[in-house]
């Protein structure tokens, strides 16, 4: 669910032309990275909807690392880490 939110947020707010998926297995953990090369958006910014909010519940449920990277006119990024345990 939270690449499903992070993909519905690229396409409704974005403009992105390019959105790239990597999926890497590391020694103790698997890491998913979501990028994309739109309007980018400034974090500090009170933002109407629950879309971030909900994707930084949903990682802390499952016991993972989400790292959010975004600035307005550089695009966003979404980088969930799980570790193996």
């Amino acid at each position: 669910m939270i690449f499903k939110e992070s993909l519905n947020n690229i396409l409704r707010h974005s403009g992105a032309r390019r959105v790239d998926l990597k999926i890497a297995e590391l020694d103790n953990s698997v890491q998913i990275a979501l990028s994309d090369n739109g309007i980018g958006f400034d974090r500090d910014e009170g933002h109407k909807g629950h879309g971030l909010k909900n994707i930084f519940l949903r990682a802390d449920r499952i016991g993972a690392q989400l790292k959010l990277d975004a600035s307005k006119g550089h695009g966003a990024a979404v980088t969930l880490v799980i570790n193996k345990t």
